[in-house]
């Protein structure tokens, strides 16, 4: 099982001994298709979407503009001129944001009912323009008592300091809070800042350990 809660320094005996869940965002509650913004993006230089996310991945600037330091106008240009791109800054958008999904992965109603007992605190790595087309498109933020994206912060996961800051916004000791994610190193991270974590595969497996915690009713 990839859940790694077992291995969590002090496991809930019940959903009681949470008062807090962190949340990531891609993968977790909104789906993330890169190949449909990678083809766009790469369409001027005749790249494969694999060819264009290694360039973004591997490009010098990309942890700047993950961590807040390049505004989205210096990104645009500085990709554009990279992939041979003529797409104007707002088509630009536009393609960066078709990565994703607008039917989520996670329903709003989980996170009605789970803050109702719980305090919610997203924390992603992400940029200014996926967070703007978040805050705009999605319902589910509002659900959120805070909000600590890589590019506010200024660090991204798995930095302790971007786990540091998700534990303060939490407002609960470590070993109370809970916090979901899909990749495993980010997760080993959380269990290392001293959170409970799970390993996040599908909807259905993390419904099954809320209700078996008793973070749900039902």
């Amino acid at each position: 099982m990839a859940e790694l809660s077992r291995t969590s320094p002090q496991p809930p005996e019940s959903g009681r001994a949470v008062k807090a869940i962190i949340f990531d965002i891609g993968r977790v509650i909104v789906s993330v298709n890169l190949k449909r913004a990678l083809t766009t993006l790469g369409g001027g230089a005749n790249l494969s979407p694999e060819q264009v996310w290694t360039a973004i991945e591997t490009d010098p600037r990309w942890r700047e503009w993950q961590e807040g330091r390049i505004e989205p106008r210096e990104w645009h240009v500085h990709l554009a001129r990279r992939l041979q791109s003529t797409h104007t800054f707002e088509q630009f958008c536009a393609a960066w944001n078709s990565a994703l999904d607008l039917e989520p992965i996670l329903g709003e109603d989980l996170f009605e009912q789970l803050a109702r007992r719980h305090r919610l605190v997203l924390l992603s790595n992400t940029d200014p323009i996926h967070v703007a087309y978040l805050e705009a498109n999605f319902r589910f933020p509002r659900y959120f008592a805070a909000r600590v994206y890589s590019c506010a912060v200024g660090a991204c996961k798995p930095d302790p300091v971007i786990y540091r800051r998700a534990i303060v916004e939490a407002r609960a000791a470590p070993e109370q809070v809970l916090y979901i994610d899909d990749a495993r190193e980010y997760v080993e991270a959380g269990l290392q800042a001293g959170m409970q974590v799970h390993l996040f595969e599908s909807a259905g497996h993390l419904l099954d350990m809320f209700r078996r915690q008793g973070h749900l009713e039902g």
